[in-house]
């Protein structure tokens, strides 16, 4: 049977779901904590490719759905 190997993907795709979640709230919290000051740019520790979504969108009320953009 093929279960043990769906769930050894499974249990990898939720380990790197939870990386990718931790880091999402981090920098989330850090972009919170910084929204006083000017452009969020290099704020993220993985790059560019993220921070600038943050930067480029100001108003940040529906947390849901811009988290979409960092994929």
């Amino acid at each position: 049977m093929c279960t043990p190997r769906f769930w050894e993907i499974e249990a990898d795709w939720r380990a790197a779901g939870a990386v990718w979640w931790r880091r999402a709230a981090l920098e989330l919290r850090r972009a919170r904590k910084g929204m006083a000051r000017i452009p969020l740019r290099g704020n993220s520790g993985s790059g560019s490719r993220d921070s600038g979504s943050w930067e480029r969108q100001p108003r940040r009320h529906g947390k849901g759905h811009n988290l979409r953009k960092l994929w």
